[in-house]
């Protein structure tokens, strides 16, 4: 399984902050990762949402649907999503802070079926991917980044 958090500062207001994070069709616009979200089920945000994320060269592995299934604005959001090869949990939340808003977002993946095996390496490779989602993130708000790693 692989884990990695980041928190960005921002001067954003905590309801402008959560409404940019949660909208799922957005994620496109901070993950250098993501090539496009696909709205299946909206409005996105929402707490019913639902989006197809297409992620650039990962062959069979580069759609995975995302759905809410904790939508609790303008503080907390929680998605999760599966195929046959990878499961995923991911939990935004943002606190007001002086002169702006914190953001924390919170991801965990894991391989499953016949891919078990690579969890660890999976492990090593969500540190630079958590890092680089991180940098999107701060760019879009307008922030820093004030904590990121594993355990953030």
């Amino acid at each position: 399984m692989a884990h990695f958090t980041f928190v960005v500062a921002t001067t954003v207001p905590p309801s402008e902050a959560f409404h940019y994070v949660a909208d799922m069709r957005l994620f496109a616009a901070w993950d250098p990762f993501v090539v496009r979200a696909v709205e299946v089920v909206g409005p996105s945000p929402g707490p019913h949402s639902e989006v197809n994320l297409v992620f650039a060269g990962l062959g069979p592995f580069r759609t995975l649907p995302l759905h809410v299934t904790a939508f609790e604005p303008p503080e907390r959001m929680v998605i999760e999503g599966h195929t046959r090869f990878v499961a995923v949990h991911d939990e935004l939340s943002v606190t007001p802070s002086p002169g702006g808003s914190q953001v924390r977002y919170s991801a965990s993946v894991t391989l499953v079926g016949s891919l078990h095996w690579a969890n660890r390496a999976l492990d090593v490779a969500a540190g630079p991917y958590g890092s680089t989602a991180a940098k999107g993130l701060r760019a879009a708000l307008g922030g820093e980044i004030v904590a990121a790693g594993p355990t953030a």
